[in-house]
């Protein structure tokens, strides 16, 4: 009897042992080695940095399509359609929710590549007016190496009486709120009178476009109520544009009621205005947008301009490698500088 028990035993280890080795060699037939016929699979993180999610097990975080996030240049013109007013980014993140815009001068000049026997040295205005949009995307995406995909040009018509007027034209809205940093009572660079009161009033279309195409006077001099601020020079326009670009977001794009007026008129006012641009819009616009309209928050919107300074020849203003937050503190609008190399860190492109 104790034989017994001893070969049973002995036949049960081996049947265990065996089945053991068994998995143990299926289980490496399923090792997918290096050299393996594996199906390779690159998506975008935040920020365009390409990761290989070869068997890939599902276990990571939401990373970025690279419809998640766009970047697209906009140009206000005049109604020549010639000249450039004001030149801008909007990034859209639409996994972070955020909005990011940055207001570049239009005097600011760069140097830019036009292919291997060409270099150019002028302005973002001259690069718009001699080049157009697809070279000016260059450009401007050249500055912080970030690919420019859409680019839109639309003249203050088109602006301020499809956009502005659009988003403003409810009898029962006195306009868009914002503070202006100085009182302007003055003619413009091109002969236009401008009379803007100096702290919190309400803007509609007609009001908007004397507030954010005026940077000089006519006649180069400047009263005490404008003095310190506005200085010929392209800086307090963008300061005053991108603040500006502020309230307009977060008081009609972004957290919008159901069934208000500007929800429920929302696409029909931006494709009218896009119907009077030339370029092509970001895909998906303005119908990505407008469905999460509602996930943006005013806390998640920031705007920047550009910082320059003169060069050495003194005849040029070019990149001096920092941008400035902004925001418009009661009519006093605050600057927090940003060195080049900390920009990505805030302000994720695609």
């Amino acid at each position: 009897m104790d034989n017994i028990r001893r070969i049973i035993v002995i036949v049960t280890c081996l049947v265990l042992i065996g089945a053991g080795v068994v998995g143990f060699m299926f289980a490496l037939d399923n090792i997918k080695t290096p050299n393996d016929s594996v199906e390779q699979k690159t998506v975008y993180l935040k920020g365009g940095e390409p990761i290989d999610l070869s068997g890939d097990t599902g276990e990571h975080q939401t990373v970025a399509e690279p419809s998640d996030i766009s970047t697209t240049l906009f140009v206000l013109t005049d109604n020549s359609d010639e000249n450039a007013e004001l030149i801008f980014t909007a990034t859209v993140d639409y996994i972070s929710k955020k909005i990011d815009l940055i207001f570049y001068p239009v005097d600011m000049s760069i140097a830019l590549k036009i292919d291997s026997e060409t270099t150019e040295f002028g302005t973002l205005a001259d690069f718009y007016k001699n080049r157009g949009l697809d070279i000016l995307s260059e450009a401007v995406g050249g500055i912080f190496s970030c690919s420019v995909k859409a680019a839109v040009a639309f003249n203050e018509d088109a602006l301020f009486k499809k956009l502005i007027f659009g988003f403003t034209s409810d009898k029962t809205d006195e306009g868009i709120e914002y503070c202006s940093p100085r009182r302007i009572d003055a003619y413009s660079s091109s002969g236009v009178y401008v009379s803007v009161a100096k702290g919190k009033s309400y803007f509609n279309y007609d009001k908007a476009i004397k507030l954010l195409t005026f940077y000089k006077t006519a006649d180069g001099t400047y009263g005490k109520d404008i003095a310190g601020f506005y200085d010929g020079t392209r800086a307090p326009q963008n300061k005053v544009a991108a603040t500006f670009a502020y309230s307009f977001i977060t008081q009609r794009l972004i957290g919008l009621e159901d069934g208000s007026y500007y929800s429920s008129q929302y696409r029909k006012i931006f494709n009218t205005f896009l119907e009077n641009c030339k370029g092509k819009a970001p895909e998906g616009f303005p119908q990505k947008f407008y469905e999460m309209r509602n996930e943006f928050k005013s806390e998640n919107v920031s705007v920047y301009t550009v910082n320059v300074e003169t060069d050495k020849s003194g005849t040029a203003f070019v990149y001096s490698n920092s941008v400035s937050k902004l925001r418009n503190d009661s009519g006093t609008i605050v600057s927090e500088v940003i060195k080049h190399e900390n920009v990505s860190d805030r302000i994720k492109f695609y």
